[in-house]
């Protein structure tokens, strides 16, 4: 997932809703299993946590290439300077 695609997601707020949605689910599968009721998971499940999956490699990869700027800009800085 470009990084580009990741703003996206963070700007339309559709990774909240999805988790309200997987959340919902969730609730509605326990509330039917204790009625003993078999229900299988809604077919549009696995694309929404893989979905949610790849925003926390992406948000997880930014955050890893931002402090390792910092650190690697740093130690560039004191490399330059003379002593």
């Amino acid at each position: 997932m470009k990084f580009h695609c990741y703003d996206a997601l963070e700007v339309s707020g559709i990774i909240l809703l999805s988790i309200r949605l997987l959340k919902s689910l969730q609730d509605v599968l326990l509330k039917a299993s204790n009625r003993g009721a078999i229900l299988d998971a809604p077919k549009w499940m696995a694309p929404i946590i893989l979905l949610l999956d790849l925003y926390e490699k992406a948000s997880v990869a930014s955050k890893r290439k931002r402090l390792l700027a910092a650190v690697s800009s740093a130690s560039l800085y004191i490399l330059i300077l003379p002593n």
